[in-house]
């Protein structure tokens, strides 16, 4: 009776000191955010069908996609926010080509898919070793301080390993050196109750141990503050774009150093803004070469197929442009950019229909898109009019004009097509059909029409 009694005490403190927490938790959350963003939070676990949770399995399955390309070894470290690229972001919060991810939110996909299995089997023998050494450390310490605390340190690893499977603490400074502040104890307990050397095969040991970590530090700073200034030009440079200083933006690009800073943190090649600035103050040569470097260095972004598919245009490959909006269009079907460039591509080489097709086919919001709509209503002008002089019918060509002088009209129809999956011919011939019967107050002429091109009423 005691031990059941002293059982159900502990079994009550615990789940006091769980409620403790919980409660201090909400309350703490309350000072610190609003209640709406927890609760957006729950939903999107609960409703993991919707919102960053569906990105994230999203992202999860195309990591596996990467990994599955080099198993062994992988792309190399900083090659997952390229490689992700070629997977397109239909669905994705990055539709709106703005966002670009960097890494996967998983520690262990990201190891998977920059280093391989290899490396991903080294990087859980390092946390393996540490809990083995923990379990010694318990085993020969008679000290309950330092029991409880090994003990504390292996629930810290724990947390560590779970927080790595939906975050990425590799790529925290802060979170490396915690882990640094765990694995440091451990290591010298472990050889202070499990390894017995001499003074000298230690002095060896500490001595080989502190060339390896000094030479590794001075090589770490010196490429730490290569990137550091990389990065502060970079700062600049976006700030020359956004003002539209073009020369300032070639000034600070060129102070970048490429080998150890290509991309900036969202993945674009820096090559790419020395390119856009080239571009801009019409030195098309540079441009396009900076351009195919940028290509060389990223080929699956958005902005670098598209950009570089203009040089070749300008340039007169025209093939090569076709290629390159295409493929733009292929990893990110709502980019108006690819799909205006690639319309106008056709439309300038006489291939109306497939002109039309690219606007029709289009994936993007259009509604605020005044550019879009530019090209669309001279595309749909020359549709019309390609429809106007291989139709025989009197009736059907004055709507077709009609069609063809009052944009709107035109838009409408479009938007129809669209909606109802038919091709505009069909949806002109469907609105022929019911401007006769409302407009010209002749049913029998538009069920004419309907019976002979087999439309819908």
């Amino acid at each position: 009776f005691f031990s059941e009694n002293i059982f159900t005490k502990k079994v009550l403190l615990v789940f006091s000191l769980f409620f403790l927490i919980t409660c201090s938790t909400f309350f703490i959350y309350s000072r610190v955010d609003t209640l709406d963003t927890f609760k957006k939070q729950m939903h999107s676990l609960v409703y993991f069908q919707y919102g960053s949770t569906k990105d994230r399995i999203e992202l999860w399955k195309k990591s596996f996609s990467i990994f599955k390309e080099k198993p062994l070894f992988g792309y190399g470290m900083g090659s997952y926010k390229v490689e992700i690229l070629k997977y397109g972001n239909k669905n994705l919060v990055s539709e709106d080509n703005i966002t670009f991810y960097q890494r996967p939110h998983n520690d262990y996909l990201w190891i998977l898919t920059e280093q391989g299995i290899f490396s991903f089997l080294l990087y859980l023998l390092l946390f393996t070793l540490a809990f083995v050494y923990v379990i010694k450390i318990l085993k020969n310490t008679k000290d309950k301080n330092e029991k409880i605390f090994f003990t504390l340190m292996s629930f810290a690893m724990t947390g560590y390993l779970v927080f790595s499977f939906f975050s990425f603490p590799k790529e925290r400074i802060e979170h490396s050196i915690f882990l640094g502040f765990i694995f440091s104890p451990i290591i010298i307990y472990y050889y202070k109750y499990s390894v017995n050397h001499s003074n000298k095969t230690r002095y060896r040991l500490f001595n080989s141990v502190a060339i390896v970590t000094i030479t590794l530090s001075l090589v770490s700073v010196i490429i730490g503050s290569i990137k550091f200034n990389s990065e502060v030009h970079m700062r600049k440079a976006y700030e020359y774009r956004f003002s539209n200083n073009w020369s300032g933006l070639i000034s600070e690009t060129d102070n970048i150093n490429s080998f150890f800073y290509s991309t900036d943190p969202v993945s674009t090649p820096v090559r790419w803004y020395s390119g856009l600035a080239n571009f801009n103050l019409n030195k098309i040569d540079d441009a396009f070469y900076d351009f195919k470097e940028a290509y060389r260095i990223n080929p699956y972004h958005v902005y670098v197929l598209n950009n570089l598919g203009t040089c070749y245009e300008y340039l007169g490959n025209h093939a090569k442009a076709l290629v390159l909006f295409k493929r733009a269009l292929q990893l990110s079907p709502t980019y108006s950019d690819a799909a205006l460039n690639l319309c106008a591509l056709e439309f300038n080489s006489g291939n109306i229909d497939t002109a039309y097709l690219v606007l029709h086919n289009f994936k993007g919001d259009i509604k605020d898109s005044l550019k879009f709509n530019q090209f669309l209503g001279i595309v749909l002008k020359e549709k019309f009019n390609k429809m106007m002089e291989h139709e025989n019918d009197a009736q059907l060509k004055r709507y077709y004009k009609t069609f063809r002088d009052v944009p709107e009209w035109g838009y409408v129809i479009y938007l129809k097509s669209i909606k109802n999956n038919i091709t505009i011919e069909k949806q002109a011939l469907c609105e022929t059909a019911y401007s006769i019967e409302v407009f010209d107050k002749n049913p029998k002429l538009a069920d004419f029409y309907r019976a002979k091109y087999h439309l819908k009423k």
